[in-house]
C-alpha cells in the first residue's frame, strides 16, 4: 500500500506528460489544428466559444502552459460557466466552496487546500487560474477523488471501463508502461489503468452535471483530454450531440512527433519545455531497474 501510495504521487506528474505575441507578450504562433495545419489564435477561440464543453490541457510542470491556460479562460468564461479541476478533489469542495462565497481570502487558499502535500506542482500554477474562474462568475468545480478513494479503486481494480475500445485501452496501457520509464511493477498496470477511466469518467460526470444555462470547462492534463480515449470519449458516449472542444499543449521538443499528436485535440498549443527534471530516477529508486512486462 505504501508503494501504492507513492506511485500515485509520481503518476500525478509523469502520465499526461498530460512570431506574433499578444498584449501579454505571448507567444500564439505555434498552434496547429487537428489535421496538422497551422490554426490561428482567434479561430481557436471562436470555436471554443461555440462549444458546450471546453477541455484544456496541459503538462503539468510547464508553465509556459499556465500562462497560456489563463490567457484562454481570462478570454472566455463567463458568469454561469463552471469550471473542473482535476487537480481538486472532492473532500477539498468545501474550501473551495468557501472561496466562491468570500468567506476564504485568495491569500489563504493555498494553505486551506493543504496544497505543499497534495502532489501537484507549484500552486501560482493553479491558484491564478481558480482565481479568475471566481472573478469571472463560473462555479469551480473538484475533478478527482480523495487520495484514499483513488487508492481504494486501484487496489480492487478487477475490470476496466468497456467505453474505450480495445485499441485505445492498449494504448493507454503502452503509455503508462512507457511513462513511468519501462520500471513500473507488472501488477500495478492494471490499477494505473482504472485510475486514470475512474478520474476520467468522473470529470465527464461533473463536466455534465454542472451544464445549465452555461458552459463546463476543465483544467486537466493533456492524457485526460484527448479525445481519442480521454474525457472527450466519455462526453460524446453519454452525449452524442455535445459541442466539444479540446485544446492540448505540447512542447517544441515533441513536433517529431507532431502528426500524431494533433490528431488527439482539436487544437495543440506548442511552447517552450518545462526544465529537465529526471523522473524516472525517482522510479528507479523505487522500483529498482526491472522493466515493466508488456
Amino acid at each position: 500500500m505504501k508503494k501504492l501510495h507513492a506511485v500515485l504521487l509520481l503518476f500525478t506528474l509523469v502520465v499526461a506528460m498530460g512570431c506574433s505575441a499578444t498584449s501579454s507578450g505571448i507567444d500564439t504562433n505555434d498552434i496547429q489544428n487537428a489535421s496538422g495545419d497551422p490554426a490561428d489564435l482567434k479561430q481557436v477561440m471562436r470555436d471554443l466559444q461555440g462549444s458546450d464543453y471546453i477541455l484544456i490541457g496541459e503538462k503539468h510542470d510547464n508553465p509556459h502552459h499556465h500562462e497560456r491556460q489563463l490567457m484562454v479562460l481570462k478570454a472566455s468564461v463567463k458568469p454561469g460557466d463552471t469550471v473542473v479541476f482535476e487537480m481538486l478533489n472532492r473532500d477539498q469542495q468545501p474550501t473551495i466552496d468557501a472561496f466562491q462565497s468570500g468567506s476564504l481570502p485568495y491569500a489563504e487558499l493555498e494553505q486551506a487546500l493543504n496544497w505543499k502535500e497534495s502532489g501537484w506542482p507549484n500552486w501560482q500554477y493553479y491558484g491564478p487560474l481558480m482565481r479568475i474562474a471566481v472573478d469571472a462568475g463560473a462555479k469551480v468545480l473538484f475533478g478527482s477523488y480523495p487520495r484514499a478513494e483513488l487508492r481504494e479503486k486501484m487496489s480492487g481494480a478487477t475490470a476496466l471501463n468497456t467505453v474505450l475500445p480495445d485499441a485505445a485501452l492498449a494504448d493507454l496501457r503502452q503509455e503508462i508502461i512507457s511513462s513511468h520509464c519501462d520500471l513500473l511493477p507488472a501488477g500495478m498496470i492494471d490499477p494505473m489503468m482504472v485510475m486514470q477511466i475512474a478520474k476520467d469518467d468522473l470529470m465527464k460526470q461533473q463536466m455534465k452535471n454542472a451544464r445549465g444555462s452555461g458552459r463546463s470547462f476543465l483544467i486537466a492534463g493533456n492524457g485526460h483530454v484527448r479525445k481519442d480515449r480521454g474525457v472527450p470519449l466519455h462526453l460524446t458516449a453519454m452525449d452524442p450531440a455535445a459541442r466539444v472542444f479540446v485544446l492540448g499543449f505540447a512542447e517544441e521538443t515533441e513536433k517529431t512527433d507532431a502528426k500524431a499528436l494533433v490528431s488527439r485535440y482539436d487544437a495543440l498549443w506548442f511552447t517552450a519545455p518545462s526544465p529537465a527534471v529526471d523522473y524516472c530516477e525517482s522510479l528507479r529508486k523505487k522500483f529498482g531497474k526491472k522493466p515493466s512486462a508488456n
